[in-house]
């Protein structure tokens, strides 16, 4: 079934602006997207090129949810850090779940003999490829575009009609998703990963703390964003603790999968010019080999 959705997603927009702004302003960036601008279009263009306007946009104008947006850039060098110990380790396929404008198999360096698949709405992907084709970068043979609304189709069905190999080991990357969808599509991933993909393949996640498990003034901050989402028609639906998720995962049969609090990221993957906002978290979920 196709989506009603006719325009772009905003919210991948922002995504993008927010990974190119902090590519070109921050004097220490704790992870550096240079083709981040070159998938920005039109004001959100603007925005990322010009260091005044970035920071009215992302300090001022949107207050509300400015302290969550570092969780963009942390989350990106997440990402690129457990693909390039994958990548390392036999990794043959990375799926990409709500890809958006995301830049990571676009990089000289990415390791070609990795197929990737793209999963996001039509109209999202045909405006990537728009943005792609004067960097030439969209024709890109180790790429591979799945249009699909996961909301009304199986990620079984989407990757099943594709080249994608079953018998392979495979990274799902799947991030900016689990609080907007009910807690049975959080889990009904989970259990596709388990089911049907190959012996040590593994998915990528973050996920949002409930209410007491954020510490002190986070608090506030975490009802002002939902807020801000929820006027704008994505409200935060499901939240999750550690407990929660290792419970999970454990009836699953992953093994041992590695939960990273708001502490250990700043600690591993943050510098001390930075602030990881404590609403938030991610997961590292495996499969035995």
């Amino acid at each position: 079934m196709a989506s009603t959705m006719k325009k772009p997603s905003k919210t991948a927009e922002l995504v993008c602006a927010a990974r190119a702004g902090h590519t070109l302003h921050e004097k220490n960036p704790i992870y550096s997207d240079p083709l981040a601008i070159e998938l920005c279009r039109g004001f959100w263009k603007w925005v990322a090129q010009y260091r005044s306007l970035n920071r009215f946009m992302m300090n001022i104008a949107l207050k509300k949810i400015s302290p969550i947006i570092p969780e963009i850039i942390v989350r990106a060098k997440f990402c690129r850090e457990v693909f390039d110990d994958y990548a390392r380790n036999g990794l043959k396929q990375f799926v990409i779940l709500g890809a958006g404008y995301d830049s990571l198999p676009y990089g000289d360096e990415f390791p070609t003999d990795i197929k990737v698949f793209e999963i996001d709405l039509a109209v999202t992907q045909t405006e990537k490829l728009a943005r792609l084709t004067p960097i030439n970068k969209n024709n890109l043979p180790h790429i591979c575009y799945l249009p699909a609304d996961l909301s009304v189709e199986s990620l079984e069905k989407v990757l099943g009609n594709s080249e994608f190999d079953f018998s392979k080991k495979a990274l799902l990357s799947w991030f900016g998703v689990t609080y907007y969808i009910p807690k049975e599509g959080y889990l009904n991933t989970l259990r596709f990963v388990k089911e049907h993909l190959a012996p040590g393949s593994a998915i990528i996640f973050d996920f949002l703390l409930p209410p007491d498990d954020i510490p002190g003034e986070w608090k506030i901050v975490a009802e002002k964003c939902g807020d801000f989402v929820a006027i704008r028609g994505e409200p935060w639906i499901n939240r999750m603790n550690e407990s929660d998720i290792m419970a999970d995962l454990d009836e699953l049969g992953f093994k041992n999968p590695k939960i990273f609090l708001p502490d250990l990221i700043e600690q591993e993957f943050v510098n001390s010019d930075f602030e990881f906002p404590h609403v938030m978290g991610f997961c590292l979920a495996s499969l035995p080999e």
